[in-house]
């Protein structure tokens, strides 16, 4: 048995989730009632909005912004005859099997909040493990992680925010003059580019990034710039960014 956070794997390993799992509760009133729900953590990311008609979209909120990963259905724990019924599932299935603890199965609000709490930390536990897996299996002869299958799975705006990242850890390397952190951020970011239009000009992001002019470093925060704009449509700055570019292009790097 395995105990993480508040997730009690009764079956399954909490180093290996499976992505879907049954979780079970007792009842703090009496202890012979069980309950139980089934979380699903999604191996596609699905965006919300595509799948809401426009003129619903006023009363979904900010939901456009939200991707749906992971959820347990039914939201609250339905009442199970006996523990035995819900482990032979478990087994029948090839499920992670859960204990989620007491709880007060009368009390909705407090049922959701908890499952709410064990679907996060359950996801959490099956990303991480995913995202070690591919890097221990796409690992390049050179030692470099290949993330092309993490890449291909990620939204446009995650793709952003690794392109943020992997620019800071280019940069790092340079400042530090460390020549395995600089190859092995330049390869990601090539590798990324792969996953993104042509148009967002990451080779010239690079370049930028590596040359010891001056005004380089604003170069290549403008050319980063330019990649949320075209991916948020934002032509009025996108337009005025390109503008810049060529600006400093004309008077540095030739």
């Amino acid at each position: 048995m395995n105990i993480i956070m508040d997730l009690i794997f009764e079956k399954g390993d909490s180093l290996n989730p499976k992505g879907h799992a049954l979780v079970y509760f007792r009842s703090n009133v009496d202890n012979k009632t069980v309950a139980a729900t089934y979380i699903v953590v999604l191996p596609i990311s699905v965006e919300i909005s595509k799948y809401v008609p426009p003129f619903l979209m006023s009363q979904v909120g900010n939901m456009d912004e939200q991707n749906l990963s992971a959820f347990a259905f039914p939201p609250i724990p339905e009442e199970m005859e006996n523990e035995a019924e819900i482990t032979c599932l478990a087994d029948l299935r090839k499920d992670d099997l859960l204990f989620g603890g007491e709880i007060n199965l009368t009390n909705p609000t407090e049922c959701m909040e908890k499952i709410n709490d064990l679907v996060g930390q359950y996801t959490s536990l099956y990303n991480t493990t995913v995202i070690d897996t591919n890097k221990d299996q796409s690992e390049s002869d050179s030692g470099i992680p290949i993330n092309d299958v993490l890449y291909q799975l990620m939204s446009p705006n995650d793709k952003l925010t690794e392109l943020g990242r992997l620019v800071g850890k280019l940069r790092f390397g340079i400042e530090g003059q460390d020549e395995q952190a600089i190859k092995d951020s330049e390869t990601e970011l090539t590798i990324l580019s792969n996953y993104l239009p042509p148009n967002h000009n990451i080779e010239k992001l690079i370049f930028a990034i590596k040359s010891a002019d001056k005004k380089s470093e604003e170069l290549a925060d403008l050319y980063v710039k330019r990649c949320y704009s075209l991916v948020n449509e934002q032509y009025d700055q996108l337009s005025e960014l390109e503008s810049k570019i060529d600006t400093l292009n004309s008077t540095t790097l030739q």
